[in-house]
């Protein structure tokens, strides 16, 4: 979501002024994002598709046009190509729905990734009416809008620590391309993935199988399973900062855990049921059943070595 809200730092610098309408787009655009999300999804669902919240990047179709998408933004921001004269007239129109479009973008592209009290609230929400489905997603929505729209409507603070307009800002608009350029990568590694047909090798984790977790409860080892996928920007966090550390392998080998590892990249039945298991429509999830137990831990969202090592001893 950062690249996208750069967008949105580079017009405020631009405008330098309070617009009670830009901030209301905004807050439609996102509002208006979280309801076609979930109306899909509620629909889906009632057809007996097996989908969760952040569906849509579990395409490869969706992820190319994103990639495209966000090249030329990539490529506008950089200066390498430049708008032609006679499209100026037609994207002035648009800019004055850029609020709406940054708000319903942001939400494309951020809402796979679900923050620590999210993922609950999408968990219960899936399972309810849906007056409660819509009302809580509905409610989601503003949450997610209400940092950025009190910014946009009372701009001063922000713009107090900078200096006045300059070159200065082009410099500035050059550097947010370089998240752009980074999102790119990032689509184009997701998409690399989802379209590989290598098969599954990890070392540490096994691939996850409903049978093979419960075969492991039952003869009493500890099991740790890892609800993940490679759009998931806080499943990598956490693999990177605590999952790939050497204490939590140390723990792993002393304590004798089985590590699971559900990849949820592409879309699959078993690890859609396995979430619906521990009430949750979407990830990062990571379970923990200590030796002999058949109650599951469910730990943070974001996870640290600490957590890690108080949850496993």
């Amino acid at each position: 979501v950062l690249p996208i809200l750069s967008l949105k730092a580079l017009y405020i610098l631009k405008h330098q002024k309070s617009s009670v309408s830009s901030a209301l787009l905004y807050l439609f655009g996102v509002i208006a994002s979280f309801i076609l999300l979930s109306a899909i999804l509620f629909y889906l669902r009632s057809k007996g598709e097996e989908l969760g919240w952040g569906f849509q990047l579990q395409s490869p179709s969706f992820n190319i046009f994103l990639l495209i998408f966000f090249f030329v933004i990539f490529l506008l921001m950089s200066d390498i190509i430049m708008i032609p004269d006679r499209w100026t007239d037609y994207l002035s129109k648009i800019s004055k729905n850029q609020s709406f479009l940054t708000g319903f973008f942001a939400v494309i592209i951020a809402c796979p990734c679900t923050g620590p009290f999210m993922g609950a609230a999408i968990g219960y929400a899936i399972s309810q009416p849906a007056i409660i489905y819509f009302s809580i997603f509905i409610f989601l929505a503003i949450g997610y809008a209400l940092p950025y729209v009190l910014i946009e409507l009372f701009p001063n603070i922000f713009i107090s620590f900078l200096p006045k307009p300059g070159r200065w800002m082009i410099t500035l608009k050059h550097f947010f391309a370089i998240p752009i350029a980074l999102t790119c990568f990032w689509l184009g590694w997701v998409i690399f993935n989802q379209l590989s047909l290598k098969p599954y090798h990890d070392i540490y984790w096994e691939k996850y199988s409903a049978e093979s977790v419960n075969e492991a409860i039952k003869n009493e080892q500890p099991v740790f399973i890892n609800f993940t996928a490679k759009w998931c920007l806080v499943c990598l966090l956490n693999d990177k900062t605590s999952l790939a550390t050497k204490e939590f392998n140390r723990l792993v080998h002393d304590k004798k855990v089985r590590l699971f590892k559900a990849d949820w990249t592409k879309r699959d039945k078993e690890i859609k049921d396995a979430l619906a298991l521990y009430g949750r429509n979407s990830i990062p999830l990571y379970v923990y059943y200590s030796k002999g137990s058949k109650s599951p831990t469910i730990l943070p969202q974001i996870l640290t070595p600490k957590i890690l090592s108080e949850t496993i001893n």
